[in-house]
């Protein structure tokens, strides 16, 4: 498989567990009052009754839909700071658009060298004049091919919506390691896709390794670090050094984590279906 057909296969995965545990919470807090299951019959297990089904599922439920909401509401006011902040940014510096690329500019940014795509549905490149002094013209070429590809396959928009994602499960591991190997395979598929444009291996390894020798990156310029992180690898992966591609599966400790939160996402949903109508409880 393609690192561009993983990418997607992580994107919708996430999306889809996304969409799949809110539509199985929303029913467990929308569906009417549990009144009693099977286990009401006895007697004895009537107090457990009540209290699993009048107190342990309103708990549950509603408790897990707070905790959804604010991670949603964490997530979408950190990506709005930091887009407005590299907005500001970028229009305060004395933009130059490429001749040849006009959704290309060159900006100012000391002896920073790094480039990068920015926006959500009309994204455009940005790299700093110390790099593209550093590049020669194939290598220039190729790391535009890369950013380019970012761009016309919206990697912004939908790096962001995993970023929420796994804000609103942050007690869910699994959507952060989806995010992860979707944010490598992002790289992977952008370096693909230069190689694909005319790019040789080397080329594209050599420029890497121009970026990777700079000064860390300061923010607000980090918001593309997916391009700082992982260079060693990608470069290895360009030089046939790096035979794999990431990790395909996700990690025991992740899944072993993650099945907790999983479970108590379907807790209010299963509980409100375990119905009787012989149950006595109340009469």
């Amino acid at each position: 498989m393609s690192p561009q057909a993983k990418k997607l296969f992580f994107f919708w995965t996430a999306l889809g567990l996304f969409v799949c545990l809110l539509a199985v919470l929303m029913f467990g807090l929308l569906s009417p009052p549990f009144v009693c299951s099977p286990f009401c019959s006895q007697v004895n297990e009537r107090p457990l009754c009540l209290i699993v089904h009048r107190l342990g599922v309103p708990l549950f439920g509603y408790t897990l839909a707070i905790l959804v909401v604010s991670g949603l509401a964490w997530g979408s006011v950190t990506i709005a700071r930091a887009t407005v902040s590299l907005r500001r940014h970028l229009a305060g510096l004395n933009r130059k658009p490429l001749p040849a690329s006009p959704q290309v500019f060159l900006i100012p940014a000391g002896s920073l060298a790094t480039a990068f795509s920015v926006g959500y549905f009309r994204p455009k490149v940005f790299i700093t004049q110390a790099l593209w002094r550093q590049l020669v013209k194939e290598e220039r070429e190729g790391l535009l091919l890369h950013e380019a590809h970012h761009a016309k396959a919206s990697d912004g928009l939908m790096l962001a919506l995993l970023e929420l994602i796994s804000r609103a499960f942050f007690f869910i591991p699994l959507f952060s390691w989806l995010k992860e190997r979707f944010r490598e395979m992002m790289e992977f598929a952008a370096d693909d896709a230069a190689l694909t444009g005319g790019t040789g291996k080397v080329v594209l390894a050599s420029a890497l390794l121009k970026v990777a020798k700079v000064s860390p990156v300061t923010p607000p310029l980090s918001i593309n670090p997916c391009f700082e992180q992982g260079l060693e690898v990608r470069v290895k992966r360009l030089l046939g050094m790096f035979p794999q591609e990431g990790q395909g599966t996700p990690p025991y400790h992740a899944l072993f984590m993650s099945l907790p939160g999983v479970l108590w996402a379907i807790f209010p949903a299963v509980f409100s279906t375990l119905s009787s109508p012989t149950c006595t409880l109340f009469n």
